[in-house]
């Protein structure tokens, strides 16, 4: 008779221990989401961005300094310190845009999804040659942080 309770316990031991998965993020809870929806963990911020890796797919959090005002088809982030970097809309095979961002959100804190490009450029001046690299980002989805 003993064994039973024993038994139980032992049985609902490993399942009370065992580390809960947290449940993923709904990122229209906070963000307005442009493009792919994807979950806004893991974002590395933009003054932390590995400007040597390319082709990667990466996301980066930041405070977006200027939109095109035509149509929403890019922004840049600003890196304190750095150039800013710039998120292009992906296109489609057409040439179309697979969607773009409102042209207000200058100032606003948003996630970037896409895929990572740095750019070398080689210049030279008086004193010596110099190589200069930009960062961009092709991006495939946009978190907006909404207005509270």
């Amino acid at each position: 008779m003993t064994r039973l309770p024993l038994l139980l316990m032992l049985l609902w031991l490993p399942l009370a221990c065992s580390p809960e998965t947290p449940p993923a993020t709904d990122p229209t809870a906070t963000y307005d989401v442009y493009g792919e929806a994807f979950a806004p963990e893991g974002a590395v911020p933009v003054q932390a961005l590995p400007a040597a890796t390319s082709g990667g797919t990466i996301q980066v959090e930041g405070r977006v300094a200027q939109v095109c005002q035509a149509n929403g088809c890019w922004l840049t982030l600003q890196a304190d310190g750095a150039a800013p970097i710039r998120i292009d809309v992906a296109r489609d095979d057409a040439g179309a845009y697979r969607f773009t961002v409102p042209t207000d959100i200058s100032g606003r804190r948003v996630i970037v999804r896409g895929t990572l490009a740095v750019n070398t450029a080689m210049h030279h001046d008086d004193e010596a040659m110099h190589h200069d690299a930009s960062v961009q980002i092709t991006a495939s989805g946009v978190l907006v942080e909404k207005v509270r």
